[in-house]
């Protein structure tokens, strides 16, 4: 007995059926390997650190006078600031990198039983005028801030404030830091995949911290980030925290 001719109606029903099956298997394992392909990662954080020296350092000294009127004042303590230049001059300090500010006067009140200031009743003037010096000599200028306290044994009213100590190349060193991170935070992933058989594939995402600058063995750590100047010695630390797909 011969079979029917199907009519073209028919077939061609029955092949939009079965590409319409096929694009729902399709459409399925593609969801499957979506997931599988999102649940699987793997989020781990690397860094990297580097002891620096500071390269710049930045010293203010103030001298200060007192008179019972201003041009008494003014006189002791334009006496008192060519000293401390001259002394800053004979310990190597070039003239080009001494800036001397401008002199700021304090007026100085009687004061009443109680210890309270009577504005009405001037008795006295204060001067002062700070010194500040900008060097790449560090050392120099270090060893200059601490013997400072010869001046005030000659007599001179010289206040000494702590250098502080800046890393001028911090935007190249971020850059080679941040790398090292990076690398390390892979060697990190491919760690732990190995452990269970897994093997890591490409970065998900990657997010870079601030760079904190500490003193030499501080391990302080601030959103904002750290950028210690009191240190001649720091250490300089970058984090990335990344994710990576693993199969």
């Amino acid at each position: 007995m011969q079979d029917k001719p199907r009519s073209p109606w028919g077939t061609a029903i029955a092949a939009l059926g079965a590409v319409f099956v096929a694009l729902i298997v399709a459409r399925t394992a593609m969801h499957i390997a979506r997931v599988k392909f999102h649940d699987q990662t793997l989020s781990v954080t690397g860094s990297a650190r580097q002891r620096i020296r500071s390269d710049l350092v930045i010293w203010t000294c103030t001298i200060s006078a007192r008179g019972t009127d201003r041009a008494t004042a003014h006189t002791e303590l334009t006496a008192g600031v060519a000293r401390v230049r001259a002394w800053l001059v004979a310990r190597s300090i070039p003239e080009s990198q001494i800036v001397i500010d401008s002199v700021e006067t304090q007026d100085l009140h009687a004061r009443n039983q109680e210890g309270a200031e009577i504005p009405e009743q001037t008795i006295g003037y204060a001067l002062s005028q700070s010194i500040t010096i900008e060097s790449r000599d560090v050392d120099r200028v270090t060893e200059v801030s601490r013997a400072v306290t010869d001046l005030i044994h000659q007599g001179v009213a010289v206040q000494s404030h702590a250098p502080r100590y800046i890393f001028t190349e911090l935007a190249r060193l971020k850059i080679r830091l941040l790398a090292d991170a990076s690398r390390d935070a892979r060697t990190r992933a491919e760690n732990i995949a190995s452990q269970t058989q897994s093997r890591i594939r490409n970065l998900g995402s990657a997010s870079m911290g601030v760079i904190q600058v500490n003193a030499a063995n501080e391990t302080e750590v601030t959103a904002e980030g750290v950028n210690d100047t009191t240190s001649l010695e720091k250490d300089a630390l970058a984090v990335v925290r990344a994710v990576f797909y693993v199969e």
